[in-house]
């Protein structure tokens, strides 16, 4: 709540997307990685479902700006800036079956961003990226064959292209269907 007073609301939903779309890359990476690696059964079997990743980046990010010493975790002391790993071991006792990549790869896009190692990504990349991402996305289902609402893919048989075929052609020679 506090940040987004400091940083606005524009500014929260332009972190808020860096840091979906870092976590998301991330992740893809290290999977990717892992493919090639002896865990490639599992990884290859691996969804990242949620909002955990970016809130994991958050909690990265903010830890980098706050100044202290360092947090109070139970029994000990922690470092404000490590404070993102302890809970994501802590997360993964409790919850064995949790995103343990999806949450790693939230961490990292929180350094990165903290670190300023994306800081060519202005409004514009940030809107082209969005704008590709959706495009990606959509096309994507409808590939997959998933049913889009607001897309419709019709295939078309044999009779029914000959008659488009056919309609063409007579359109190309000067006649025109009203």
């Amino acid at each position: 709540k506090d940040v987004e007073h400091k940083i606005g609301a524009l500014g929260y939903f332009r972190l808020t997307f860096s840091f979906l779309i870092l976590s998301i890359f991330f992740q893809q990476f290290i999977h990717a990685f892992l493919a090639q690696t002896r865990y490639r059964d599992t990884t290859l079997h691996m969804i990242g479902v949620g909002y955990s990743c970016v809130v994991f980046a958050w909690m990265t990010w903010i830890s980098l700006m706050t100044s202290g010493d360092s947090l109070d975790f139970v029994f000990f002391k922690v470092p404000y800036n490590l404070s993102p790993f302890i809970s994501l071991v802590v997360t993964q006792m409790i919850i064995p079956r949790v995103d343990f990549v999806g949450h790693l790869s939230g961490i990292i896009a929180g350094y990165w961003q903290g670190w300023g190692l994306n800081s060519w990504l202005c409004d514009y990349w940030l809107t082209q990226v969005g704008i590709w991402t959706i495009i990606i996305f959509v096309a994507s289902m409808v590939w997959s064959g998933k049913q889009v609402k607001f897309v419709e893919v019709c295939s078309l048989s044999e009779d029914e292209r000959r008659q488009l075929t056919a309609l063409d052609s007579s359109s190309t020679q000067g006649t025109s269907f009203v």
